[in-house]
């Protein structure tokens, strides 16, 4: 019983990296997205300014 579970284990515990690292994956592109989207504001408010102050 002992070897079925040790060949049957490091299987096991494969099937969950793959799942979790779809699963952080999914995480990071929404974080990047959001970091994105800051940045992109950010730059647009920075532009704005000069702007201003150039004006």
């Amino acid at each position: 019983m002992q070897p079925d579970a040790k060949k049957k284990s490091p299987l096991a515990h494969w099937g969950e990296l793959i799942g979790m690292k779809k699963h952080y994956t999914i995480i990071l592109n929404r974080i990047t997205r959001f970091i994105n989207q800051i940045c992109e504001a950010e730059g647009d408010h920075h532009v704005t300014q000069l702007l201003r102050t150039r004006g």
